[in-house]
């Protein structure tokens, strides 16, 4: 069955060897075949292939979204490719165009792909292990597609709805998927624990560059330990998160199977004790915490959901005078674009709804699953108003998400006498600061923390 019916680009170590390739393969034969436009043909079996993976880069707003689809070839053995000699440690770079079609969002796109296309040999990379050999070719063909992009005025319009990076900000995200090109890691000692950051990670803190998940997560990681009353998913989570839940409303992600949901988060709420799955104690939970913070990256943006006592309402505890009244639920949702001309409003508040639908249907089922509650959609309103100050340019954000995180896990108690995330001036010009402090603070952290 054709798996790919257009190949535009194929390269080996940024050097392109052939251009409009056709691959398919043939069903019960294993084999995978190539046929470029001179009508040059390469045939492999699949004992040839040591992996086909595909990796796929979302380039439009939600609901809007384009991709890049890109496949990366790796041989079990050194292979002529191309009239070109492949060593077996060499990623070989697909770039497919019009292949992955129709699809609402690449969450959308990646369930499909897995239900449909796993095999054997050839597989899904998630986006937060994509290889350096991959974002390291990305700006190669963006360039040759340059020309043509000038002259879709609608697609121009599209990109304007959405932050674009310029090639050089694409950093590549860690990697450790065996047989991926990647830098050398150093590591860390990070709260008593070891810890490797890839090269690509350490220039992501370089001014004027895009911050990667890995150096993202670290500094989320030291406001959890700062703020006990706080816990932070990793955007590792949240990712697991959206792709789990974009797709259904309310409703439908409310018919997760309890199975299925311990099966991707178990993790917070259930161990092993005595050769057996036993649940966590309700205090050793997330739930226990005041504050839950959501680092997410969207389309190369960071943005933060902050959810202030998710189980403490007078709604679910039905008048028990034993708790707290009037500390209710809240949630908060942080995109630095946010007052940015350049981004419309409805766009901006699509991807709230989006985002807390998914966040939300996680909770719902968390609670509902683990702490034996019932959350209806309307008790948690996701707000977004507040006068925190929106990036300038478009690379910040993530240094705007850790230190938005950071200024609502001081404002806890300020938060439980309103539900408004406003601050006064001299505040203002004190995240203003922070913003172009924490590249600086947080290599200085990690000096100071290499082993």
């Amino acid at each position: 069955s054709q798996m790919s019916p257009n190949i535009s680009r194929v390269y080996v170590n940024m050097q392109l060897v052939a251009e409009n390739v056709k691959m398919s393969t043939e069903r019960g034969t294993k084999r995978l075949t190539m046929v470029d436009l001179s009508g040059s043909e390469e045939v492999y079996g699949t004992d040839e292939i040591k992996s086909l993976e595909f990796c796929f880069l979302e380039t439009g707003p939600i609901g809007f979204s384009k991709f890049e689809s890109i496949a990366i070839l790796t041989f079990a053995n050194s292979q002529r490719f191309f009239n070109r000699e492949v060593n077996f440690w060499e990623p070989v770079i697909l770039v497919l165009n019009g292949v992955f079609t129709n699809y609402k969002s690449v969450q959308h796109l990646i369930i499909r792909f897995k239900h449909y296309l796993t095999t054997e040999i050839v597989s899904l990379l998630p986006y937060n292990r994509i290889p350096s050999s991959v974002t390291q070719t990305l700006p190669l063909f963006r360039r040759k597609n340059t020309k043509k992009e000038r002259t879709d005025k609608k697609l121009l319009d599209a990109k304007a709805a959405v932050v674009r990076p310029s090639s050089t900000e694409y950093i590549s995200l860690s990697s450790d998927e065996e047989g991926s090109v990647s830098s050398p890691p150093t590591y860390y000692n990070i709260d008593g624990k070891r810890q490797q950051i890839t090269i690509e990670g350490l220039r992501s803190l370089n001014s004027g560059v895009y911050m990667n998940d890995e150096v993202v997560n670290i500094a989320f990681g030291r406001l959890q330990r700062q703020y006990p009353h706080v816990h932070v998913f990793d955007s590792y989570i949240t990712a697991k998160i959206f792709e789990l839940f974009q797709q259904g409303d309310y409703d439908e992600n409310l018919k997760m199977p309890e199975d299925d949901f311990n099966r991707h988060f178990g993790q917070f709420f259930l161990k092993k004790g005595n050769g057996k799955i036993i649940s966590l104690p309700q205090n050793e939970t997330f739930f226990d915490k005041k504050m839950l913070i959501f680092p997410i990256c969207h389309i190369k943006h960071w943005l933060i959901v902050v959810v202030v006592n998710p189980l403490l309402s007078d709604v679910l505890m039905g008048m028990d005078p034993l708790k707290p009244k009037g500390h209710k639920p809240m949630a908060f949702y942080f995109d630095s674009l946010k007052g940015n001309v350049k981004y419309p409003h409805e766009l901006l508040q699509y991807r709230l709804e989006i985002t807390w639908r998914c966040l939300f249907s996680f909770l719902r089922l968390s609670a509902l699953y683990h702490s034996f509650y019932y959350l209806h959609p309307e008790l948690i309103e996701c707000k977004y108003e507040t006068n925190i100050p929106s990036q300038m340019n478009t690379f910040d954000c993530g240094a705007h998400a850790i230190v938005n995180g950071q200024v609502m896990a001081e404002m806890y108690e300020q938060l439980m006498n309103g539900s408004n995330v406003y601050v006064s001036e001299e505040k203002v010009e004190e995240v203003k600061n922070r913003v172009k402090m924490c590249r600086k603070e947080l290599r200085e952290y990690l000096d100071q923390s290499r082993i």
